[in-house]
């Protein structure tokens, strides 16, 4: 295998990852049946933000992210903490991103982050999603 070659496995295993990363994002945004504008903003915006991501790939990211969005893809293909990380904070974002959190998207952020094995890790990020999701509720 040439380092042309290498390359292209990478960019191949980076937009996987990255389809991953905009299926999630996606499912997260409408569990709570209020899809919002500022969180498919924050989605595109947040490829946008990564320099190796053009336009074409951003595109094709789109694209197969939002196909078949019952059918979440394996979380396999996160190979690093970094990735497991990268996503986690992704999703909270996304779920931030409309200024608010509800049940059904705290619930999703909990379910990943126990099969990525991360509740420890994020702990008090997620004692305080849930405080802001219960604080919204009361006012």
């Amino acid at each position: 295998m040439g380092l042309f070659d290498r390359l292209i496995e990478n960019t191949k295993k980076t937009d996987e990852k990255y389809i991953l990363f905009a299926k999630a994002g996606l499912v997260l945004s409408k569990i709570d049946n209020d899809f919002s504008e500022e969180e498919n903003d924050w989605i595109v915006e947040y490829f946008r933000s990564k320099p190796e991501i053009t336009n074409e790939r951003l595109e094709k990211i789109l694209t197969k992210g939002s196909e078949n969005l019952e059918e979440l893809t394996s979380l396999s293909k996160l190979e690093t903490l970094d990735d497991k990380k990268e996503f986690i904070n992704f999703l909270i974002n996304v779920a931030e991103a409309d200024g608010k959190i509800d049940e059904a998207e705290f619930k999703f952020l909990m379910e990943i982050s126990i099969k990525l094995d991360l509740v420890n890790e994020y702990k008090n990020v997620l004692k305080n999603l849930a405080l802001k999701m219960l604080l919204k509720g009361i006012g």
